[in-house]
């Protein structure tokens, strides 16, 4: 196994509710506002997941698209480079994902995890995961602000 997946932590983790809609139909994302606390159950579960597709066959590289007018990629460097605000550039991201929704795209889990791995290095997973899976998602309410944990 890659020593980067193999040495994988997570460290923060954040969760928002994208629904399942059409374009034109008003169906706003429910948004965490703070992190998720992070338990045994939830850290494993990601891991988990994020090592799966990385060591999947359906897994390929990504690079960057020069022409594309998504502010995903800006807000994902904004994280790691320039220290922009965790739980903001994830509802934001959360919010963009809502809107190019097209109907056809089942209702999920959008996660934004912050990891160290190997070396120290600090990395950012982006994950959609569809409620088929198993996950039960709970909303609670954390010194008054939204937020959501996993069973």
């Amino acid at each position: 196994m890659d020593p980067r997946l193999a040495t994988l932590s997570i460290e923060r983790l954040i969760i928002h509710d994208v629904p399942r809609h059409r374009r034109g139909e008003d169906a706003e994302p429910i948004l965490s506002e703070v992190e998720s606390e992070l338990n045994w159950e939830l850290t494993d579960f990601f891991e988990k997941k994020i090592k799966e597709s990385m060591t999947s066959a359906n897994a390929f590289d990504v690079v960057a698209d020069t022409e594309s007018t998504s502010p995903i990629p800006a807000l994902l460097v904004g994280v790691l480079q320039t220290g922009v605000e965790f739980v903001q550039a994830s509802q934001k991201m959360a919010a963009t994902l809502n809107k190019v929704q097209t109907g056809v795209n089942p209702a999920g889990l959008l996660t934004l995890v912050a990891c160290r791995s190997h070396q120290d290095l600090r990395t950012l997973a982006l994950l959609k995961v569809e409620r088929e899976e198993g996950v039960r998602l709970e909303r609670e309410i954390v010194d008054g602000k939204n937020t959501f944990k996993l069973d």
